[in-house]
């Protein structure tokens, strides 16, 4: 009896350790995935007209030609027609040939000399009026401006530029010659990919300071000018 009750013993407990090991449970976490980590690379430099005005791909380096080097100063020229008339205290007007040759330093600012080489006539309008012979009551002959301006070319089409300037008259001659000053408002179309060259149009205000009170004009003489043309810039 006592034999069975040991072995009896025994197996209860066997139940028992047995019933507590089913209830282990495991509770650790499995480790995380790795995480990936995609980068996107860098975006490429473009040298040419396009979005971002004071960005490299206006000032940022070298394109196939030295005329790509948008970081370097480089040559300014154009070439075409002018005329238009005097206003104000004057009458008249002139008509002949306009040219610019300078540097372009940047894309934005460019320093460059003007010409506006005409023939041409202006009088006081009173003088003008009061005259049996109109030839004879004001200045007829040539009219030569040369100025010296500083320009910006805004988006690579609009182009504001002011500076000072001397102005010759000659006539049979005899030349004088006044100080003077220019204010320039402009288009430019059709440039292309490395190189801004194209169709130009402007309008330039243009007032010389006569000092010689024997001149036949106003003490200012302002003419309105229209220019066209073309060139590179």
């Amino acid at each position: 009896m006592k034999g069975y009750a040991w072995l009896g013993a025994a197996g209860l407990a066997l139940a028992s350790s047995t019933a507590f090991a089913q209830q282990v449970y495991v509770t650790a976490q499995p480790p995380p995935p790795p995480q990936v980590v995609v980068t996107a690379p860098p975006s490429p430099v473009v040298y040419g007209p396009g979005p971002g005005y004071y960005g490299p791909r206006y000032y940022g380096g070298p394109g196939p030609g030295w005329w790509g080097y948008y970081g370097i100063p480089r040559l300014r020229f154009a070439l075409g027609i002018t005329g238009g008339p005097y206003v104000g205290d004057n009458v008249g007007g002139g008509g002949g040939l306009w040219g610019q040759l300078g540097i372009q330093i940047n894309r934005l600012i460019g320093v460059y000399y003007q010409t506006h080489a005409m023939i041409g006539y202006v009088s006081a309008r009173n003088n003008f009026s009061g005259c049996a012979d109109a030839a004879g009551c004001g200045f007829f002959g040539g009219i030569w401006l040369n100025e010296l301006m500083i320009d910006f070319t805004i988006q690579d089409v609009f182009q504001i530029g002011v500076g000072p300037s001397v102005d010759l008259f000659s006539v049979d001659g005899y030349t004088e010659g006044f100080f003077g000053a220019d204010a320039r408002i402009g288009v430019a179309f059709g440039r292309n990919r490395w190189r801004r060259a194209g169709f130009m149009l402007g309008v330039d205000v243009h007032p010389t300071f006569v000092t010689d009170s024997t001149f036949p004009t106003s003490s200012v003489a302002t003419a309105i000018l229209l220019t066209l043309g073309g060139g590179f810039y």
